[in-house]
């Protein structure tokens, strides 16, 4: 007594709502145990139904005090006696309300036990990684991150091998769907902790082989064609696969080592395949969160491998999706110049649809491919595109200084440096002939 709230908390004594809530939920359970003499409920009722209800006429009564009257019901004007009337505690309960799983699924209790003691223990992990304050500790626990990386492959085939499903009998493929029920909530699981953990990740400080499984699962989920990938609305989450692996390697580009380690390990053929899939993904069809997680991937990779700069420059339309990304921002920016001002759109410039470090990234990886002598044809067929983005030079310098940088290096390359002559890409319109 006395005691404010705060210091009842500090000393753990329950306020008194939750004593009185505690002793009330206790008196319930005590109330509607199925371990009392008492009939739980009560069927002396006119209607002749079951009911909860709690009436001084109806109470349940003791099974000792059942007399042969009270089980005598009216039907049709006439008294009949109805047999088996009087409740008993040990026959089975009614439950025809409880959902139950249909008769060609029947899965061995065990198998349901473990995978629901699975399912607890990787909720709780997954609570953890909402505290930004776990960060560190959760990316730093190297036996956590290895069985994080066994729950993102579970049961994903090769694609060179044929589908396995077609040689089970039917009890083993109503196991496998069981199974594979529970894996998808686990990789869920595993997803959301790395995605929250990616930031803090030092790859180079873990094992070889969790460090190679955790790029490896991300490349593989970010270029595969399964449904899990793509798909928004399915029962295990709401957030499709491949974009939590463009959370994961957007948080690890912030360390230059894992994209060095993820340039160095992933073989070559899937590495084409990523910067292919990364490099669509830059187009303004696209959603915001995907658009610039793309673009920060592409930048880093595009700076750290000369691969990656070929690969994406001469088989891809990054370039003509970079150019029109800045393009389409600063037709954003006039337009809020004109309504706002200046002021305006540098203290808020998340009103253009995007960021200044976002265009400093597009100028950027517009650098990175423009020195690769492959890619200085695709700049050129956009030059003039981006002459005409005025705005950039008076809002940020910075940005003014990197576009002009851009537009040096794409009418360079129709230079020919060794004869001093046009090449045979020449300017016009914005296109070569």
């Amino acid at each position: 007594k006395g005691l404010t709230t705060e210091e009842r908390n500090k000393k753990g004594i329950p306020s008194e709502f939750a004593s009185r809530l505690a002793a009330a939920m206790r008196a319930a359970v005590e109330e509607n145990s199925w371990g009392r003499d008492e009939l739980k409920y009560s069927i002396y009722s006119d209607d002749r139904r079951k009911h909860m209800e709690y009436d001084d006429d109806i109470q349940p009564k003791p099974r000792d005090g059942v007399e042969e009257e009270d089980v005598k019901m009216e039907v049709d004007g006439e008294v009949s006696k109805k047999e088996n009337l009087v409740y008993d505690r040990d026959a089975p309960l009614d439950c025809s309300l409880v959902p139950r799983p249909i008769g060609f699924n029947l899965i061995p209790q065990t198998i349901q036990d473990y995978a629901a003691i699975c399912l607890a223990w990787s909720n709780v992990i997954r609570g953890f990684a909402f505290n930004p304050a776990n960060e560190l500790v959760l990316a730093s626990h190297h036996g956590l991150l290895r069985t994080t990386t066994t729950l993102l492959m579970l049961y994903t085939e090769d694609e060179g091998q044929p589908d396995k499903w077609e040689k089970l009998t039917t009890d083993k493929r109503e196991m496998k769907s069981f199974l594979l029920d529970v894996a998808n909530q686990l990789r869920d699981d595993a997803f959301t902790f790395l995605s929250a953990a990616a930031g803090s990740l030092d790859l180079f400080t873990l094992s070889p082989e969790v460090s190679c499984s955790i790029l490896g699962s991300v490349i593989h989920w970010s270029i595969c064609r399964n449904v899990l990938a793509f798909e928004q609305f399915t029962v295990w989450g709401g957030v499709p696969l491949r974009d939590f692996c463009l959370e994961i390697i957007g948080k690890m580009t912030v360390r230059e080592k894992n994209i060095r380690l993820l340039v160095s390990t992933v073989p070559e053929k899937k590495f084409r395949t990523f910067i292919k899939v990364i490099s669509g993904l830059l187009h303004t069809r696209e959603e915001t969160q995907i658009r610039e997680f793309a673009l920060v991937i592409m930048n880093a990779i595009c700076q750290t491998s000369k691969l990656a700069c070929v690969v994406a420059g001469t088989e891809t339309d990054i370039i003509k999706n970079a150019v029109t990304f800045i393009e389409v921002t600063d037709a954003n920016m006039f337009r809020i110049i004109s309504q706002q001002g200046v002021l305006f759109l540098r203290q808020n410039q998340d009103s253009m649809g995007t960021t200044f470090e976002m265009l400093k990234k597009a100028c950027n990886l517009l650098i990175s491919l423009g020195e690769q002598e492959r890619c200085k044809s695709g700049l050129l067929k956009h030059v003039n595109r981006l002459e005409n983005m005025f705005l950039m030079h008076y809002v940020d310098a910075e940005i003014g200084s990197m576009l002009a940088t851009v537009i040096h290096m794409a009418y360079h390359s129709n230079i020919c440096t060794e004869r001093g002559q046009s090449s045979s890409a020449p300017i016009s319109n914005g296109r070569t002939s």
